[in-house]
C-alpha cells in the first residue's frame, strides 16, 4: 500500500488541474490575447532589438564573402563555374580554360591561306602577260603639297580623338542631360531629314516622319528606364577611362583592318586581271565573302576583349590582376578565337548572300522582298551575336552553349536590353554623327587656309570621315562594355553585391528586378 503521505499532496494536484486548466485557458487567452498580449510584446522586442542588431549591422556582410577559390587540384571549368573566375584570371592555375570551337579556328586560318594563294597565282600569271600597271602617285605640284595634306589629315586625327574624349568625358559627368539631349536632337533631326526629302518631291519623307514620331513616343513611354541607362553609362564610360587600354585595342585592330583591306582590293584587282568567266566571278564572291567574315572577326575581336576586362572588373574589383585588357585580348584570340570565327561566319554567310541579291540586275518585288528579309535576320543575327560573345568572354563558353544562355538571359529579364540598347544607342549615334560633322566642318577651313580653297569640300569630307572612323570606335567600347556589365548583372547581380555594395544598391533602385536574379 502507498504510503498517505505521498498521496495528499498527489489528490489536491489532480483536482485543481483540469480545473483551472480547461476553464480559466479559454476566457483569459481569447479576451486579454489581443490587448494585454500585443501591447507589452511590442514595446520590450522591438526598441531592444533594433538597437544592438543596427549596430553591430556591418558583421552579417563578413559572413556573405563571395564563395571560396577552388581546389588547386581539381577547379571546375570556367564555363560551368559562374561564380569562380579564378581559371581566366589566374596565371597560375594548373588548368587552363579550354579552347573552344577549334574547327572553326582552323578553317578561319585556311580560308586566309586560300586568299594568300589566290594572290600569288594572280599575280603570277599577271606578271607573265606583263599586264602590270605601274602606280601613280595623285598629282602633287612639289612636296610642301603633300605635306600640307598630311598636316591637315593628322589636325583632322588629332580633333576626332579630343572630340572623342570629351564625349566619353560628358558620358561620366552629365549622363542623364547628354540622354536627354540626344534623344530630342535625333528626333528633330530626323523630323528636318523628312520634311528635307518631302521638299524634294518625294513621299518618302512621310514615313520618316511619321518614324520621328513612333521614336518620341517610344521613348516616352520608357522615361521610367532613363536611370538605368544613366547608371549603365556613367560606369561604363568611367571604366573605359580607367582602362584605355581598349581603345588602344580598338585601334590595333583597325590598323589590322585595313592592312588586310588593302591586301584584299590587290587581291581582287589581281583575280580581275587574271581571270575571266565563271572562275572570275567564283573567286569575287569568294573574296566578297571573306571581306565580310574577317571584318565580322576583328570587329568581335575588340568586342569580346572589351568584355572580358568588364567581366574581370565585375569579378575581382578587390583584386584586379595586372595588366587584364591584355589579358583578355589574349583570351580573345586564343581560346575564344575559334567561337569569334564560327558566330562572325554566320553573319558573313548573310551579308554574302544579300551582296549577291543586291548585285542582280533588275528590280522586281521578290528581290526587293527577299533583301529586306535578309536585312533583318542580318541584324537579329548581329543583335544576338553581341550578346553570346559576352557570354563567351565572360564565361568562355563555346559559341553554341554561349546561344543558349544569351536566349534564356533573354527570356528572363523581358528583353529589358532593349530598351537600355536604344537608348544608350541613341547617345552613341549622336555622338558619332554630332563629332563628324564637327570635325568635317574644322576640317574643311583648314583645307581651305593651308591647302587650298578649291580643295576645302573634299578636305571637308575627308575629316569626317576620318572622325566617324574614330568616334565609332570609341562608342562601339563604350556599347561593348554595356553589354558586358547588363549580363554580368543579370547573370551574377550576388557578386556584384559582394564586391561593390555602393553600386549594388545604386542597380537596385533604378532595376528592382536584379534581386530576382539572384541565383
Amino acid at each position: 500500500m502507498a504510503d498517505p503521505k505521498t498521496e495528499q499532496p498527489y489528490q489536491p494536484y489532480q483536482q485543481p488541474y483540469p480545473q483551472p486548466y480547461t476553464q480559466p485557458y479559454s476566457q483569459p487567452y481569447s479576451q486579454p490575447y489581443s490587448q494585454p498580449y500585443q501591447q507589452p510584446y511590442q514595446q520590450p522586442y522591438q526598441q531592444p532589438y533594433q538597437q544592438p542588431y543596427q549596430q553591430p549591422h556591418p558583421q552579417p556582410q563578413s559572413f556573405q564573402p563571395p564563395p571560396p577559390a577552388p581546389v588547386p587540384s581539381s577547379p571546375p571549368p570556367y564555363s560551368e563555374a559562374p561564380l569562380d573566375h579564378s581559371l581566366l584570371l589566374d596565371e597560375n592555375a594548373t588548368v587552363r580554360p579550354e579552347y573552344r570551337d577549334l574547327p572553326w579556328m582552323f578553317l578561319f586560318i585556311l580560308h586566309i591561306c586560300v586568299i594568300i594563294i589566290l594572290f600569288a597565282i594572280s599575280l603570277s600569271k599577271v606578271l607573265d602577260a606583263n599586264d602590270v600597271e605601274s602606280w601613280v602617285l595623285p598629282n602633287a605640284e612639289d612636296t610642301n603639297e603633300i605635306l600640307d595634306w598630311a598636316f591637315v589629315i593628322l589636325a583632322d586625327f588629332a580633333l576626332a580623338c579630343i572630340v572623342g574624349s570629351m564625349f566619353l568625358r560628358l558620358m561620366i559627368t552629365h549622363p542623364h542631360k547628354f540622354i536627354i539631349v540626344s534623344i530630342v536632337s535625333m528626333i528633330l533631326l530626323t523630323v528636318a531629314y523628312g520634311i528635307a526629302i518631302i521638299i524634294a518631291g518625294s513621299l518618302f519623307g512621310v514615313i520618316v516622319i511619321a518614324f520621328a514620331i513612333l521614336w518620341a513616343f517610344l521613348y516616352r513611354n520608357w522615361k521610367s528606364r532613363i536611370p538605368f541607362a544613366v547608371l549603365m553609362l556613367k560606369t561604363v564610360a568611367g571604366l573605359i577611362s580607367q582602362y584605355t587600354a581598349t581603345i588602344f585595342v580598338s585601334f590595333l585592330m583597325l590598323f589590322v583592318e585595313a592592312v588586310y583591306l588593302g591586301f584584299w582590293v590587290a587581291t581582287v584587282a589581281l583575280v580581275a586581271s587574271a581571270f575571266d568567266g565563271g572562275a572570275e566571278s567564283a573567286m569575287i564572291i569568294y573574296l566578297v565573302f571573306s571581306l565580310y567574315w574577317s571584318v565580322q572577326v576583328l570587329k568581335n575581336i575588340v568586342h569580346v576583349s572589351v568584355c572580358g576586362l568588364f567581366a574581370t572588373w565585375y569579378f575581382q574589383q578587390t583584386n584586379m590582376p595586372s595588366n587584364p585588357t591584355k589579358k583578355a585580348f589574349g583570351r580573345a584570340t586564343t581560346t575564344s578565337f575559334g567561337s569569334i570565327c564560327l558566330g562572325s561566319l554566320v553573319v558573313a554567310i548573310i551579308q554574302t548572300l544579300r551582296n549577291m541579291l543586291q548585285s542582280m540586275r533588275g528590280d522586281n518585288m521578290i528581290r526587293c522582298l527577299l533583301d529586306c528579309l535578309l536585312a533583318w535576320i542580318e541584324w537579329i543575327l548581329e543583335y544576338f551575336n553581341h550578346y553570346a560573345f559576352a557570354q563567351i568572354a565572360i564565361y568562355g563558353k563555346s559559341f553554341c552553349e554561349a546561344a543558349k544562355s544569351t536566349y534564356a538571359l533573354f527570356k528572363r529579364t523581358h528583353l529589358m536590353n532593349v530598351i537600355n540598347d536604344n537608348i544608350v544607342g541613341t547617345v552613341l549615334s549622336f555622338s558619332v554623327f554630332s563629332g563628324s560633322l564637327f570635325v568635317g566642318c574644322v576640317s574643311a577651313g583648314l583645307g581651305a587656309l593651308i591647302v587650298s580653297p578649291d580643295y576645302w569640300l573634299t578636305i571637308g569630307f575627308l575629316g569626317a570621315l576620318i572622325a566617324l572612323v574614330v568616334i565609332t570606335l570609341i562608342v562601339q567600347i563604350v556599347d561593348s562594355g554595356t553589354v558586358a556589365l547588363y549580363v554580368c548583372i543579370a547573370e551574377d547581380p550576388i557578386a556584384l553585391r559582394s564586391n561593390n555594395q555602393e553600386l549594388y544598391d545604386q542597380f537596385l533602385q533604378v532595376w528592382p528586378e536584379i534581386q530576382n536574379f539572384a541565383a
